[in-house]
């Protein structure tokens, strides 16, 4: 009989905001839903109810939630066969320290497209990971890892470790329909990234006739961006919307842009999106080589280019959003999970 119960440990609140928190709960609601026995571990329970930090997300089901203060490893292990599961390295090193005495294995999940650079190996910007002797002597001892990116699937493998490919992003079923129709060329961006100033930059300076609209960020953060880039009538802070409405709101706008392969190109798929991104191998990795319209990273004249193409060409912009429509169905739970329940179960 194989492994029938997860048990993934996390440092964060529930519910959060956080893109990553979105993942992890549809993680475990969807191996939840393919009959597994899900335990949730959390530093914070902020809901009133774990049913309502549930909803929060919008899912349904029988993941039990508990918080890091009163999680015991022992309690667990006497409850059956299962799994260890998480993506935070310290979390990880505590279990390992039970390594030995343990009969569940441990996994580690990893969304770094290389392990051991300090910056990013495509785009060249500093990335905050953690040593390289710190992960080598996890996973050293690791029973597995599930990677988001073929390169860490490659250097585990070579390790000789257990490993699953297995992309971190998700999709959700939206409305049908079309986009709703807004007059003009507009395109929509999830988060506060400083890459978005050469696309600000271009529509205030060379007057690229463009609306952005972006999405995220607190009042503070807002305030000091709006210093730093002055006022444009074509650029426009939505601000925090919480992930349901959300989804609900890119669905107003046919195209969207993206500077890396983050989570957020689910969302953009999700909703039927013409996509404009960089042409990194992490990101063709993902939407495949014509997925999107891609611009060279850091080239302020392609990205230039990209932008004009998408607006100058409505056949583009429809090829792109099928495009889309058909890349989402690759990512959908539960097609994801049951590949990373078979994964788990044969440890």
């Amino acid at each position: 009989m194989g492994r029938d119960r997860v048990v993934y440990l996390t440092n964060m609140e529930l519910p959060s905001a956080k893109a990553h928190s979105v993942q992890i709960v549809y993680t475990c609601s969807a191996l939840d839903a393919l009959g597994m026995k899900v335990k949730l571990v959390v530093r914070r329970i902020k809901a009133q109810s774990k049913e309502e930090a549930l909803r929060f997300y919008g899912v349904e089901g029988h993941v039990e939630i508990e918080e890091a203060d009163s999680f015991r490893v022992w309690r667990e292990v006497g409850k059956g066969r299962g799994v260890f599961y998480s993506r935070s390295l310290s979390w990880i090193e505590r279990l390992l320290r039970y390594k030995p005495l343990l009969p569940w294995p441990v996994v580690f999940e990893t969304h770094r497209k290389a392990l051991y650079y300090k910056n990013d190996p495509e785009t060249g910007i500093e990335r905050g990971l953690e040593d390289k002797y710190r992960l080598d002597k996890a996973i050293s001892k690791l029973d597995g890892v599930v990677c988001a990116h073929e390169s860490t699937y490659e250097l585990m493998k070579k390790k000789g470790t257990e490993a699953l490919r297995l992309w971190y992003g998700w999709t959700v079923e939206t409305e049908a329909g079309e986009a709703h129709s807004l007059e003009g060329f507009h395109v929509v961006y999830v988060g506060i990234k400083r890459e978005l100033l050469d696309l600000i930059r271009l529509i205030k300076e060379e007057d690229l006739p463009v609306h952005l609209h972006i999405f995220g960020g607190g009042k503070e953060e807002l305030a000091r961006l709006k210093r730093e880039w002055g006022d444009t009538e074509r650029v426009t802070l939505h601000g925090f919307v919480p992930y349901r409405s959300l989804l609900r709101e890119l669905r107003k706008f046919k195209v969207a842009i993206a500077f890396n392969e983050g989570i957020k190109l689910a969302d953009y798929t999700s909703v039927g999106a013409a996509i404009l991104a960089p042409g990194l191998p992490s990101v063709k990795e993902v939407l495949g080589e014509r997925g999107a319209r891609y611009f060279a990273f850091g080239d302020r004249g392609s990205l230039k280019d990209a932008v004009m193409c998408m607006g100058h060409s409505p056949s583009n912009v429809e090829r792109l959003r099928e495009a889309s429509r058909k890349r989402a169905r690759l990512y959908r739970w539960p097609y994801k999970a049951l590949s990373l329940k078979r994964f788990l179960e044969g440890l």
